[in-house]
């Protein structure tokens, strides 16, 4: 009796943790956050939908099935923040198209904006010298989508 008991338990343990383990593009059992990943900004979209900031962010996280580029129609990356002098972003598309950025402060001051056309990748570098330290939202638009994002200005 005490060695069937056993031996359920274990075929249950088994049953488990394969069960926890793979939804196809999911295992649980290579999630390993807070390892390190490079900061390096190459965009994979997981099975999850999700854009990662790398494959190496996205395995970490036990996504295994991804492709390069972004999910969502637009995104943003800030390269350095906070930000001293220039705030330096990368704007991606996820299909050729036109874009808009805009920078504000928290109580809606408009300080910077630039529409881009026909643009699917562009490198953008903002001179922020005269921008008052705090806060600031990023805004950027293609179409009917958007993404926001925010940086600390320093310094001044």
């Amino acid at each position: 009796m005490k060695i069937n008991f056993i031996l359920i338990v274990a075929l249950l343990l088994i049953k488990l943790e394969v069960f926890a383990q793979n939804y196809g593009c999911f295992d649980s059992l290579k999630v390993s956050v807070g390892s390190y990943c490079p900061p390096d900004y190459e965009p994979v979209c997981a099975c999850n939908q999700k854009t990662y900031r790398n494959f190496c962010y996205a395995q970490r996280e036990g996504y295994q099935i991804f492709q390069n580029g972004i999910c969502e129609p637009i995104d943003i990356n800030i390269r350095r923040n906070p930000v001293h002098d220039n705030l330096m972003l990368d704007l991606r598309l996820k299909f050729q198209g036109d874009a808009s950025i805009y920078i504000f402060d928290v109580f809606g001051h408009v300080y910077f904006y630039q529409d881009y056309s026909a643009i699917e990748q562009e490198s953008v570098v903002i001179n922020t010298e005269s921008y008052p330290r705090g806060i600031y939202l990023i805004l950027g638009l293609s179409y009917d989508h958007k993404v926001v994002k925010k940086f600390l200005k320093i310094g001044l």
